[in-house]
């Protein structure tokens, strides 16, 4: 199946992709780390990233604009190292856990009642950011498989199943294989945890937080 590619650069496609996801459907998108599938944070979405992705045991990440938005999330207020993060490492490539609010639904949460959340640094997917409570994303790949790092990589049966593409024109024109995927810290427990080595170094992690974080 044949996509429509639209470009971030242009608000009426943002508009147009905000208005996909509303529907239930999911997209591709470039951002600031590698290529990703994204969908509303509502069971249709939910059900919609999982079947594309052929996985139901994992959460997915959520981005979110800006900080404020935490609160619909999480409910406890981040101690120092943890707000040293946040406000320093956000927007960028760094992925937070957080033990999640009460009250939020099975979908949104991993199996010890945590979130992992994520605001990007690139502008186009926080204009598109602006007009949800957050969005899923993760890496636009079949579970299992390479996570290309170029739209001619993307899988066919990827292709097929989602609604829209939307990138930069970088993306089309230049080799992207040294993108690297968000870091990703645990931040749910006393001391934090990395989980996943990313594009964030964690020797610069360790110097904003101010504590040593385990590996």
């Amino acid at each position: 199946m044949s996509k429509k590619y639209l470009y971030w650069k242009y608000h009426e496609n943002i508009d147009q992709v905000a208005k996909s996801l509303l529907l239930g459907r999911v997209v591709v998108g470039s951002s600031d780390t590698v290529l990703g599938l994204l969908s509303n944070t509502t069971p249709i979405g939910f059900d919609g990233l999982s079947a594309i992705k052929q996985r139901t045991d994992k959460p997915y990440i959520v981005l979110i604009d800006k900080i404020d938005k935490l609160k619909h999330f999480v409910s406890i207020e981040p101690v120092k190292p943890v707000l040293n993060l946040l406000q320093i490492c956000w927007p960028g490539p760094l992925t937070v856990i957080f033990k999640a609010r009460p009250g939020l639904p099975d979908f949104l949460l991993s199996h010890d009642g945590n979130i992992a959340i994520r605001i990007p640094d690139h502008a186009g997917l926080l204009r598109l950011l602006s007009n949800f409570e957050g969005l899923f994303s993760t890496s636009a790949n079949l579970t299992g498989e390479p996570v290309p790092a170029l739209p001619a990589e993307l899988s066919p049966q990827i292709m097929h199943n989602v609604d829209l593409v939307i990138l930069n024109d970088y993306n089309l024109e230049h080799n992207a294989s040294r993108i690297l995927p968000s870091t990703i810290l645990d931040c749910s427990i006393d001391q934090i945890k990395l989980v996943r080595s990313g594009a964030y170094p964690l020797h610069e992690l360790e110097k904003i937080c101010g504590v040593t974080i385990l590996v």
